[in-house]
C-alpha cells in the first residue's frame, strides 16, 4: 500500500529501531520511482518513461531487508535544483531529526 503526503512533508508515526530509511531525491525523470521498484522487487511506485516526471508527491514503500528488518523507501518529487535547493536541504534536514538512520540518495542521469 502506498502511503501518499502532501509537498510539506512526509510523516510517519513510531518508526522502530529495526528499520532503514531511504529517501530517493533528485531531478524530475531520473528514474527515482523505478529505482525504488528495482530495490523492493515490486512495482510499488507509479513510474514510466517520462522527461517531465510522474511523481507529484511524496510516497512512502516498505519492504522486508535480509535480515528480518523493514526497509522504509520515500520517494520525491522530481526537483529542479537549482531552484528548490534550499527546499531540499530543509526537508532533508526534517527527515533526519525524524530518522536516525536515514540515507538520502540522489539519483542522476548520465548525459550522452
Amino acid at each position: 500500500m502506498v502511503k501518499t503526503y502532501s509537498r510539506q512533508g512526509v510523516r510517519v508515526e513510531n518508526p522502530d529501531q529495526n528499520q532503514k530509511t531511504l529517501v530517493l531525491i533528485g531531478r524530475s525523470g531520473n528514474g527515482k520511482s523505478a529505482l525504488g521498484n528495482c530495490i523492493l522487487g515490486r512495482n510499488a511506485f507509479p513510474s514510466e518513461a517520462s522527461p517531465c516526471g510522474v511523481t507529484l508527491n511524496c510516497a512512502l514503500e516498505e519492504g522486508l531487508l535480509p535480515d528480518g528488518g523493514m526497509l522504509r523507501i520515500i520517494d520525491t518529487p522530481g526537483t529542479k535544483l537549482d531552484i528548490h535547493i534550499s527546499v531540499l536541504f530543509l526537508l532533508m534536514s526534517c527527515l533526519a531529526a525524524y530518522y536516525d538512520d536515514a540515507c538520502f540518495l540522489p539519483i542522476v542521469r548520465a548525459l550522452n
